[in-house]
């Protein structure tokens, strides 16, 4: 952009500012001129300038002439006005907005203060959802029958997303647990449990082979700790086990802290302290380690020496790490 492009445009920007600053002076100085009518006001003002008329219910009425007639510009009320607005806001003033029947608005008005819900008491999941599930706010009701949908709990509360043909119920039990169910047109299908943070960490449960509970189970007891998985998957867990002198070899029997469902893989982990072992000798003469048992609820673990070697009556190996890995449904 050239010079000569820069100073005409900032002409204009001039031009228009000196335009603004002088309607800005003739409002000004028509609060000044002052007539008793309109008509005064008009014939003694020049076409395009201010001029005032007072009362009528206000104070002070600001025109601008426009040819043949007068165009109110502002309005600036009187004193009784005044007094009049301030004597109602008068009452209201240190109120509440939505609550009781001191508040400006009770309870529940207009649908504020509340939760937006319907109460339905003793009444059928299809009353419920009337239409084939067009109800589409949120609800709360006592005793619906949900037992089409598999699910048996005396008070529940939801909403439904109006789809359509095909609406989604989402809803809540006593258990505070977030379901949903979708109709299909004819019936409303089985019910999916949605997982929060809490359902992390707690008792674990299937039913046909599918999780209703936590995603993770942790346990212990005086026979060891276990971890079960949503899937069934279990791990248990010794680490103070002791095997005692049976004839030529060591044994013991380690029950499971909790039962698989079938055979588990069962690893044994042996430190080599002296400290664990009765007889120092009995480290440098085992042999085999071998485990035995149904290792469903329970397993043996069996240390043997070497050919020759005489166990000491009544020693015992101790501190044995045990894993057991497998289902428990």
């Amino acid at each position: 952009m050239s010079a000569e492009q820069d100073l005409a445009n900032a002409n204009v920007k001039i031009s228009e500012l000196i335009n603004e600053v002088q309607r800005f002076r003739d409002a000004a100085m028509g609060l000044n001129a002052i007539y008793p009518t309109i008509t005064e006001g008009r014939q003694n003002t020049a076409d395009g300038k201010y001029f005032s008329v007072p009362g009528g219910g206000a104070y002070m009425r600001l025109y601008r002439r426009q040819g043949s007639s007068a165009e109110l510009i502002a309005e600036f009320p009187d004193r009784a006005e005044l007094n009049s607005v301030i004597a109602q806001l008068g009452p209201l003033l240190g109120r509440g907005v939505v609550g009781g029947s001191g508040d400006l608005m009770a309870e529940g008005a207009f649908g504020l203060g509340g939760d937006g819900s319907q109460t339905h008491a003793n009444v059928t999941w299809a009353e419920i959802f009337s239409g084939n599930g067009t109800l589409n706010q949120f609800f709360n009701a006592n005793n619906i029958d949900v037992s089409e949908i598999g699910y048996s709990e005396s008070s529940v509360g939801g909403w439904v997303v109006n789809r359509g043909a095909r609406p989604v119920a989402f809803f809540f039990g006593n258990a505070n647990e977030l379901r949903s169910t979708r109709w299909d047109g004819a019936n409303w299908g089985p019910h999916i449990r949605y997982l929060s943070d809490k359902d992390i960490l707690g008792t674990v449960s299937q039913e046909g082979g599918v999780p209703t509970g936590a995603i993770i189970e942790r346990g212990s007891n005086a026979n060891g700790s276990y971890t079960l998985f949503a899937d069934g998957f279990m791990r248990c867990i010794r680490t103070d086990f002791t095997l005692s002198q049976t004839q030529s070899r060591y044994n013991g029997t380690w029950t499971f802290p909790r039962a698989f469902v079938s055979t588990a893989h069962v690893d044994v982990v042996m430190g080599f302290s002296s400290g664990d072992f009765d007889d120092t000798a009995t480290r440098e003469r085992i042999s085999t380690l071998g485990v035995t048992g149904g290792k469903t609820s329970n397993a043996t673990i069996e240390l043997y020496m070497m050919s020759g070697y005489s166990v000491p009556a009544g020693s015992q190996v101790r501190n044995l790490t045990l894993v057991a890995e497998g289902y428990a449904f």
